[in-house]
């Protein structure tokens, strides 16, 4: 076979390129090719960059938009599933009133639709819509049930005045607030009411939220609608009102118990001068037809009960009827409660006389329980104003009780075998970083029980709850009611575990009668208006809780407190009284609680924690040895 064969071309050698020869080839195939179309393929590459920036930015928009819908509703449904029932909001429909008495029987307050039918606009005297429109909401046929100019003029008016003269609630706002059957003051319900606010002017025309409006709001002594209230006060339907007796109602939406006592005729009639000049303003009236309408002044003789505690008790029932009957939407019903308005009316006065003895007392809020020794609650005052705080202090406010958490130290050590008159060491004590200070008390060295307990020595307490060990501590609070959460360190012994006034009281009713179990209650019987009986309280077994030769002990130790030591000031003469007086850090809080052989009564004074930067100043701020227990003896001296 001949060598010189040429190879298959399968094998040929591959040709390799000078870098001169390369560079030429490559020109050459860019020269056949024309400007434009580079254009074109660079172009093609950037939309094929860019669509897959496009892409991502489309799908981060479309999880975006789903989440928040999602999130959306979910917000949406946890600011609406707990709304009030808008049912009865349609014409002609009328809710159930709910009244409450005294376990004497005395009409105490009404919650509902106390007048017999709902009124229509033609049923009522255009005067006193003319009034109501010009004193509450004038723009209010104009908006669409939030105000943002009528807010920002009120802010403007506050500012200038440093105080709050005026609201920028319009009328669907307060219609709004009143469809709840409770009075709440937190950001949720807020909230809710702009929300309710909104629904409902998009539901209703403006004349049928005016209707409702009218037919709802509350105007003093117990009185819900303007109906209710013009029999009430002037024997006449409300077709029939005078322009003086319209903007005497008006004048009451913005204070029902302040104006509407009429214990202050003047009062009340310079605040129907008001409204007739706001009618003026607003165009309705010439300011002849108010000099005549003043002329003709007549204020009624409706005396009415100080409402305003009573209206916090009512509140604390309206809490608890659920428990006992489930849904309130039903039938009329009236709920026959513990509550004695004789005391209400005593622990007002006190109250108010109280904080008039110093005007450094501005700041104060206010808290009052009074029951008897089986937990019948016969008082209670939630605040120094219901119109201008619906919170019930009373049961609602946790705070930190300071010296009075000490009964329980002084219990526990009493349970474990020791007596009043052992001794304990006052000495200087300290825990970790921790060094309780005493008030006001110079060392003796050994003192007995019933001294650390009448002088409130913290030191020797500290180490009397060290002693007996902080489980024993927590064992007898919870077995006296306290409910609250215990803090787990020895700073509980000096009460920085918070509870409520109600729970603490009950504590007391237990150590007062005898030591038999307390649960403080406020409802006898819930009947409907044809009497038949829904509930009917039946006596408690007696279930001991602390033994009676303890409770007893513990009497005579909380007797001492009011005869020498830190609670003299509530010693009320001819009277047998134990009590013990609480003061926690920067006076925030003063307590005093005491038993006579037949009531408990627990009195707060303090800063509401949303006000702790009071312009009060801290020397001035009351000790509970101070005005808790003299306002204690006040009301238990009048009773």
């Amino acid at each position: 076979m001949s060598s010189s064969k040429k190879p298959p071309s399968w094998r040929k050698e591959p040709t390799f390129l000078k870098k001169s020869q390369m560079q030429k080839k490559k020109g050459a195939l860019y020269a056949d090719t024309k400007s434009p179309s580079r254009k074109k393929t660079r172009q093609k590459g950037l939309k094929k960059r860019h669509r897959p920036f496009m892409g991502r930015l489309l799908k981060w928009f479309f999880l975006f938009l789903v989440w928040g819908v999602i999130l959306g509703g979910f917000i949406l449904g946890y600011f609406a599933y707990d709304l009030p029932n808008l049912e009865s909001l349609k014409p002609g429909v009328r809710r159930p009133s709910i009244t409450f008495k005294s376990f004497q029987g005395k009409t105490l307050c009404t919650y509902g639709d106390s007048q017999e039918k709902n009124y229509t606009l033609n049923e009522i005297s255009p005067l006193l819509i003319k009034a109501v429109i010009a004193i509450e909401d004038r723009r209010f046929y104009t908006h669409k049930g939030i105000d943002l100019i009528g807010i920002a003029r009120a802010f403007w008016i506050n500012m200038r005045q440093k105080s709050v003269v005026q609201g920028g609630s319009t009328l669907t706002q307060q219609l709004a607030k009143n469809l709840f059957l409770t009075s709440q003051r937190s950001l949720k319900r807020k909230i809710q009411e702009v929300m309710l606010a909104l629904w409902l002017e998009h539901t209703f025309t403006k004349d049928q939220i005016l209707s409702i409006y009218l037919n709802r709001v509350y105007l003093g002594s117990g009185m819900y609608g303007v109906g209710a209230a013009s029999h009430k006060y002037f024997h006449k339907s409300p077709s029939q009102l005078s322009l003086y007796e319209s903007a005497l109602l008006a004048g009451l939406l913005k204070a029902p118990s302040y104006y509407g006592s009429f214990q202050n005729k003047e009062r009340a009639h310079q605040r129907a001068g008001v409204v007739l000049e706001a009618m003026i303003q607003a165009g309705m009236i010439t300011p002849w037809e108010k000099t005549e309408a003043l002329v003709q002044m007549f204020v009624p003789d409706v005396l009415d009960v100080k409402i305003e505690g009573i209206r916090y008790f009512c509140d604390w029932i309206m809490r608890e009827l659920p428990k006992y009957i489930g849904d309130l939407n039903v039938q009329d019903l009236i709920i026959t409660t513990t509550l004695d308005p004789r005391l209400q009316i005593e622990a007002d006065k006190s109250i108010e006389s109280a904080l008039k003895t110093s005007t450094s007392y501005k700041d104060l809020q206010v808290a009052l329980i009074s029951l008897s020794l089986d937990g019948a609650v016969r008082a209670m005052i939630g605040g120094k104003s219901y119109e201008k705080s619906q919170f019930n202090r009373a049961y609602q406010a946790l705070r930190q009780p300071g010296s009075l958490f000490k009964i329980f130290i002084f219990l526990s050590a009493l349970e474990s075998g020791r007596s009043s008159q052992d001794l304990i060491s006052d000495a200087h004590i300290r825990i970790g970083k921790w060094a309780p200070k005493n008030y006001q008390w110079q060392s003796r060295g050994m003192i007995s029980l019933k001294e650390a307990l009448a002088y409130s020595v913290n030191t020797a307490t500290v180490r009397l709850a060290q002693q007996i060990g902080l489980r024993a501590l927590q064992r007898t609070a919870q077995n006296l009611g306290i409910k609250s959460p215990i803090s787990n360190n020895l700073s509980v012994a000096l009460g920085t575990s918070e509870v409520t006034l109600l729970e603490i009281s009950s504590a007391f009713a237990i150590i007062a009668n005898g030591g038999y179990k307390v649960e403080p209650y406020g409802i006898v019987r819930i009947e409907t208006k044809n009497g038949k009986v829904l509930y009917e309280r039946s006596p408690l077994k007696r279930e001991s809780v602390i033994s009676s030769e303890i409770a007893t002990q513990m009497q005579i130790m909380l007797h001492d407190v009011v005869t020498y030591g830190r609670g003299k000031e509530a010693a009320v003469p001819g009277i047998w009284i134990a009590g013990k007086t609480g003061t926690t850090q920067q006076k925030q809080d003063a307590w005093f609680v005491g038993f006579t052989h037949h009531l408990v009564t627990g009195i707060w004074l303090g800063i509401d924690e949303n006000e702790a930067k009071s312009a009060l100043k801290k020397k001035k701020r009351p000790m509970g040895g101070g005005l808790p227990a003299l306002l204690f003896k006040k009301f238990m001296g009048s009773i």
